[in-house]
């Protein structure tokens, strides 16, 4: 009887282990499983970000405390919203969450590469670059074929250095073209977190050349970081290619202006000015003193005083136009658009006589010419 007891007693325990033990599972499973789901909400999500991290922090973090991919999206949250922080102490606050973050996604998973990669630029917005750089060949080592990684790398040694080098200060790069032996030693023994500037531009070098080697896409700001970088080393050729591919009109028109090739300039500059874009509004004031850099240096440089003619006139700034075209009409009297867009210039300000002179002198280049003669017929129409 008492051996029949133990016997029941024994399977009474097995049986209460088992359904204890598929409870723990089933509330693993469950907590897994709801954890993801939270995850995948997170991730397809059209909310503020505010609103997506809490996602994160109070739903799959708790749900699933090894899901490293999970700290790894709030460090890379909390840095990014250190640089817009109102002021330092929430920018520090947001750095040492960002790096708490990091650590236990790299103490999760040790062998990815993109952890260290992130935690390498956490360090160095805190200001350890040594450490920095430090998890940036960490992260390396775990990946040397992975584009991206060099890429990472190289975009970051890239922004250290240009924090010295003066990338859109033009008399600063006609200089150092003119006299590299005087500035180059200048900005590449700038230190920078202890190390100098030199250093970070080797990297970037180095990793942007094992980038591209590996096959990374190049996008626009691949282009652009690549721009600046053969501008910085004097690689003018390579610099105005990557400006081009980038789009950046204004780094190619001062990349044209260094190379002293003034009919590339024309053309760019053309291009902005015709088409009145979006590059033309916000960035006429640069234009205009690039153009005014020119007729200084030519005096005699009709196309010049063109171009900041028309670009006046483009800006409603009428008086403006008709200083600048008087310019080109004295200088080159053949100048077709230079009398017509005058002719429309002393239009505009209502000078009449003036600008059916203009008009009449357009025709006298080029008779037939329909703009000309339809805008004259209707001035000597409104004047009679």
């Amino acid at each position: 009887m008492l051996r029949i007891k133990s016997i029941l007693k024994r399977e009474t325990l097995l049986y209460l282990s088992l359904i204890v033990l598929t409870i723990l599972v089933s509330v693993f499973v469950v907590k897994d499983f709801v954890g993801n789901l939270y995850y995948l909400k997170w991730k397809d999500s059209p909310q503020k970000d505010e609103d997506r991290i809490s996602v994160l922090e109070e739903k799959v973090v708790k749900l699933i405390p090894s899901k490293s991919s999970s700290f790894y999206e709030l460090g890379r949250y909390y840095h990014k919203k250190a640089y817009t922080a109102v002021s330092r102490e929430e920018q520090a606050e947001m750095l040492r969450k960002a790096e708490q973050s990091l650590i236990k996604a790299i103490s999760l998973q040790p062998g990815n590469s993109y952890y260290f990669a992130e935690h390498a630029r956490i360090a160095g917005s805190m200001g350890d670059i040594d450490m920095a750089i430090s998890y940036f060949e960490k992260s390396l080592s775990l990946s040397k074929t992975d584009a991206t990684i060099h890429k990472i790398y190289a975009r970051w040694s890239l922004r250290h250095a240009k924090s010295v080098f003066r990338i859109e200060d033009l008399d600063f790069l006609v200089n150092m073209y003119n006299n590299p032996e005087e500035v180059i030693p200048f900005y590449e023994e700038q230190i920078i977190g202890g190390i100098m500037a030199k250093t970070f531009i080797n990297i970037a070098e180095r990793e942007w050349d094992e980038a591209l080697r590996l096959g990374v896409p190049r996008g626009r700001s691949t282009y652009q970081d690549l721009g600046d970088l053969y501008m910085m080393t004097r690689k003018l050729d390579k610099a105005i290619a990557n400006y081009k591919s980038s789009g950046d009109n204004i780094r190619l028109i001062n990349s044209y202006f260094i190379k002293q090739d003034l009919a590339s300039f024309f053309g760019v500059v053309k291009s902005i000015i015709d088409t009145k874009n979006r590059v033309f509004w916000s960035k006429w004031d640069e234009i205009r003193k690039l153009l005014d850099k020119i007729t200084k240096i030519e005096r005699n440089n009709y196309e010049a005083y063109y171009w900041l003619g028309k670009g006046y006139y483009q800006q409603n700034m009428f008086e403006e136009a008709i200083e600048k075209l008087v310019k080109v009409t004295a200088l080159e009297p053949n100048h077709v658009d230079g009398h017509l867009f005058l002719a429309k210039s002393y239009e505009a300000v209502r000078k009449t006589d003036s600008s059916i002179h203009e008009y009449t002198e357009v025709l006298k280049i080029k008779p037939g010419h329909r703009e000309a003669n339809e805008s004259l017929g209707r001035v000597l129409g409104d004047k009679l």
